[in-house]
């Protein structure tokens, strides 16, 4: 029933938001847009986001508390050998850079 959360998880939002469109529709319901959906997403998401990154900036909780425990040492011992990484994300570019 829930194959589709496995084969989206990591693809952009707007995946996502067609996805649901097309369990609406397969439901019954009049689907909104895709966008409508990414958007309505994003502005349930991104006030505890920006809570969290205002918290970071002003110093209340520190980077650890927001990473994986020990990814900062794996990454830098990837870095250290020369491995070349990129950053996959299926978040909007800018809220990533953010």
């Amino acid at each position: 029933m829930y194959e589709f959360v496995d084969k989206l998880t990591g693809k952009q939002t707007i995946y996502q938001m067609m996805q649901l469109a097309e369990e609406v529709a397969k439901r019954g319901g009049t689907p909104k847009e895709p966008l409508e959906y990414k958007d309505m997403y994003n502005q349930r998401l991104m006030p505890d986001v920006n809570k969290r990154i205002q918290q970071l900036h002003d110093g209340k909780i520190n980077r650890y508390s927001v990473m994986i425990e020990g990814s900062e040492d794996f990454l830098k011992a990837l870095k250290n050998k020369s491995v070349r990484m990129y950053l996959a994300s299926g978040t909007d570019i800018e809220f990533v850079k953010h």
